[in-house]
């Protein structure tokens, strides 16, 4: 079974062997990706001779992944995980890893839409948004910018819609 990652705001990615390079499916979309270059942290690779360069972090299941000024977190699933977490209800929304806060664009009492970004934040010389997972309203906002914070710390507070 091929590798499936959830990304922040809820999209589905999943990455096939295929032949010589990969198939990468996002949301029903298909990439045929050609690597062209694999080293620890690094990735190059063309896509329909688009060339990219990518710097990739992991910890545990989750996935980082660097590329063209936007890092993206990639989540492994299994599919009841992913069915909790994209549905609607409160939710606490935690840094992902030891991170610094860079940003915090939302205060308390802000309505929120799906995929909007709440919080930035910066570790490994890459920054992270952490997204709604759904529309809400912001209940608690629990860091502030400069702010050093763990793995599994709560950053904000999201109440369903």
């Amino acid at each position: 079974m091929a590798p499936e990652f959830r990304y922040q705001s809820g999209e589905v990615v999943r990455i096939e062997r295929q032949g010589e390079g990969y198939q990468v499916t996002i949301n029903g979309r298909v990439y045929p990706v050609t690597v062209e270059r694999f080293a620890p942290g690094e990735l190059s690779f063309s896509i329909e001779g688009e060339r990219y360069h990518a710097q990739i972090a992991h910890e545990g299941g989750s996935r980082w992944v660097g590329l063209e000024g936007e890092t993206y977190h990639l989540i492994r699933s299994d599919p009841t995980r992913r069915r909790r977490a994209v549905g609607s209800g409160e939710a606490s929304l935690a840094a992902t890893m030891h991170s610094q806060v860079v940003q915090v664009a939302v205060a308390p009492g802000e309505k929120v839409t799906r995929g909007q970004t709440l919080v930035t934040l910066e570790a490994m010389k890459m920054e992270l948004r952490v997204t709604a997972p759904h529309e809400g309203t912001v209940i608690k906002v629990l860091c502030s910018p400069g702010q050093v914070v763990e793995r599994g710390q709560p950053l904000v507070e999201l109440g369903a819609e």
